[in-house]
């Protein structure tokens, strides 16, 4: 079902679906907050969405230097939602989101665990310099291939 999405930045006229995404899964989150995080531009937000312009999931990160991780891609929000493909639109975000962290040069990727407190900490410096929640994932530089680079040959 990968070939009925479209993933890239959100876009404007995605802000409202968004918001009703991030919302759904127990945030309290108000609306000029989510667009001001919109509009700063500090973090990016990656959206996954149907043919029909539903946002079915989404990113929010940013590439920060952590006090025990070094160079990380920090990802507060990650939600794939979808009763047909939730695991596609995860498959989906968590690539994308590898392959940023690398081309970036991070070492780590962090993906929080969503509360309703989540949005609430996302200014927080010492909850960011904590090491005890969300999932910790190494980047792997190396096996992410980049676009235009050939495959070598292995008979050489």
């Amino acid at each position: 079902m990968r070939s009925c999405y479209a993933l890239g930045p959100m876009r404007a006229g995605q802000i409202l679906r968004a918001f009703a995404l991030v919302n759904a899964v127990g945030s309290h989150l108000k609306l000029e907050r989510w667009k001001l995080i919109a509009e700063q531009g500090h973090r990016a937000i990656i959206v996954v969405a149907d043919g029909a312009g539903y946002v079915r999931g989404l990113t929010l990160s940013s590439a920060v230097i952590h006090p025990i991780a070094g160079r990380l891609m920090d990802v507060p929000i990650f939600i794939a939602a979808s009763a047909a493909d939730e695991g596609g639109i995860a498959r989906m975000l968590f690539h994308d989101v590898k392959r940023r962290a690398a081309l970036l040069g991070c070492d780590f990727l962090r993906i929080w665990t969503v509360t309703p407190a989540t949005i609430d900490s996302l200014d927080d410096f010492s909850y960011f310099d904590r090491w005890d929640h969300g999932l910790m994932y190494v980047v792997e530089r190396n096996a992410i291939r980049l676009i235009g680079e050939t495959k070598p040959d292995r008979y050489s």
